[in-house]
């Protein structure tokens, strides 16, 4: 939906896709930062919101691992930024919710693995809902759903063919992406999810030859490549483990099991393509909103903890935070792993990598 407006509104600029797209992408952006922005700016920081902010998959993500860039999920994020901000007002009410959810299914038709994040829409009713409210949250949460999937489903039947991709492609001009015919999401609309469960990346082999490549994209023998994935994971995802240890929260078992269950649900799209970084990414710019939404809200407190508050103290001296931000800094940028999960990626030190480039370049 986004590149067909995109391309249309370049022909006021000659056919320059190149300027449509700067133009569009900068007011993105720039609500995406002032809602950022509005969402964190009466927080109280201390060193674990600042430690969460500074997670390699947060804001640093985007920058820092390459061939990612500005992607289709930071409309998802402007409308949830915006949505939380809505539950933040006074005078909210969950009759009012229809007007907002209701926009999510529409964002399908921007990226239709959206429909995998759907059940963070209804995680800050959670904590916003008393028992009367329950009914009007499972009927806003069912109505969505359904829609969401008839969209999906939708989507899925028209996505087009490999004629759809030259089309697409022969009037992208010199506008077109690298490998425009046979990789990526243009060169999707030919590929068949439901034999190639890993993308384009099988263009041309046989039956015989794609099955094997489809078991060995979930199964290979390098224990590295997993282990680095997984640590590259678990070291990203570490602030929001520490942050829930010293903070209290009402119903913490509750958001626990919610959690997992939306995992769960964006399982399929971990299957249908490889790009795991950028999904666990956007898992955590969802929780991390949510955990800005609930300090925001005074729905969450910190532990009477001496031993937080001595850290605090430290870490925020005049003295020692600018080594603590650098700290930070190093810890969101030194890692770099794609953002596809396959085989031979491995996880990687960035310094080194860049090092390693400009050596090469000489």
């Amino acid at each position: 939906m986004i590149g067909e407006f995109i391309f249309n509104l370049s022909k006021i600029f000659k056919n320059n896709i190149q300027i449509s797209y700067i133009l569009v992408l900068s007011i993105i952006l720039s609500f995406f930062y002032y809602f950022s922005y509005s969402l964190i700016q009466r927080i109280k920081f201390n060193f674990l919101t600042y430690f969460i902010i500074f997670s390699p998959l947060f804001y640093f993500f985007i920058i820092v691992i390459s061939k990612v860039g500005i992607r289709k999920e930071i409309v998802l994020f402007v409308f949830y930024l915006f949505y939380l901000t809505f539950l933040s007002n006074k005078s909210f009410n969950f009759e009012k919710n229809w007007k907002v959810i209701l926009i999510f299914p529409f964002l399908l038709f921007n990226h239709e693995g959206a429909f995998f994040y759907l059940p963070y829409i209804f995680l800050p009713l959670l904590f916003l809902a008393k028992k009367k409210n329950l009914k009007i949250i499972f009927l806003q949460f069912c109505f969505v759903f359904l829609l969401s999937f008839a969209i999906e489903l939708l989507l899925y039947f028209n996505k087009g063919t490999g004629d759809h991709t030259v089309a697409i492609c022969e009037s992208l001009s010199v506008y077109a992406p690298d490998k425009c015919d046979w990789w990526g999401p243009i060169a999707g609309l030919k590929t068949d999810i439901s034999l190639v469960k890993g993308g384009s990346y099988f263009e041309g082999l046989s039956d015989l030859n794609i099955q094997k490549s489809i078991k060995s994209f979930f199964i290979f023998n390098q224990p590295f490549t997993y282990i680095g994935f997984i640590f590259y994971i678990v070291y990203s995802f570490l602030p929001i483990y520490v942050f829930f240890n010293y903070f209290k929260l009402k119903n913490l078992k509750l958001l626990s099991y919610y959690l997992f269950f939306t995992f769960l649900f964006s399982i399929p799209l971990f299957y249908v393509s490889e790009d795991w970084s950028r999904w666990f990414s956007i898992h955590f710019y969802l929780i991390a909103f949510n955990i800005f939404f609930l300090i925001n809200n005074n729905l969450i407190i910190l532990h009477k903890n001496t031993n937080f508050t001595n850290i605090n103290s430290i870490l925020l001296k005049k003295k020692f935070k600018t080594y603590f931000f650098i700290l930070l800094f190093f810890y969101a940028t030194s890692l770099h792993h794609h953002h596809f999960f396959f085989e031979d990626v491995k996880l990687e030190f960035t310094y080194l990598k860049i090092y390693k480039k400009l050596m090469n370049n000489n």
